[in-house]
């Protein structure tokens, strides 16, 4: 796949530059996949900086609250991955308060479930468990019983962009 040679090879500055132009210039399903490789990349390369203000342009720009929203939510698991836990929480309180205005996109559960690990973190245990209590008396489905993901390269074996 075309799209992915440049970061197979390691030229990730020029796998950046792909994913960002594949993300800017596709309007299909795949538009969100490309922008979350160009963060993987940067978090590969700890550009740790430019993807949080790529993550803030996005966010600003969004046209709708869903897509602000699923952004967030990113942003929240990409800050937990790089240890900027305060900042995680931050969002993650953000969601979960307006998660009852929403109940499509904003899973409560899974946000409770995934604040709690912040709060592990942070060496908060009363409140991860009483989370992790919230979360299950949602109904939580085992399959979102995991670790914040990392970020890892999405790849589409239908993309040749």
């Amino acid at each position: 796949l075309i799209l992915y040679s440049k970061f197979e090879k390691k030229d990730y500055k020029g796998a950046i530059k792909d994913f960002d132009f594949a993300y800017k210039n596709s309007n299909d399903e795949y538009s969100v996949m490309h922008f979350d490789n160009k963060i993987t990349v940067k978090y590969i390369i700890k550009d740790y900086k430019s993807a949080i203000e790529d993550f803030d342009r996005e966010i600003a720009s969004a046209k709708t609250e869903e897509i602000r929203d699923s952004f967030l939510w990113d942003k929240a698991q990409f800050l937990y991955n790089i240890a900027l836990y305060d900042k995680s929480l931050e969002i993650y309180d953000e969601l979960i308060s307006r998660s009852d205005e929403d109940d499509v996109y904003l899973i409560k559960n899974r946000l409770y479930y995934e604040r709690a690990q912040v709060y592990d973190k942070l060496h908060l245990t009363l409140l991860a468990i009483k989370d992790r209590f919230i979360a299950d008396a949602l109904d939580i489905e085992e399959d979102y019983k995991k670790p914040i993901p990392r970020p890892v390269l999405l790849i589409d074996d239908l993309q040749s962009f």
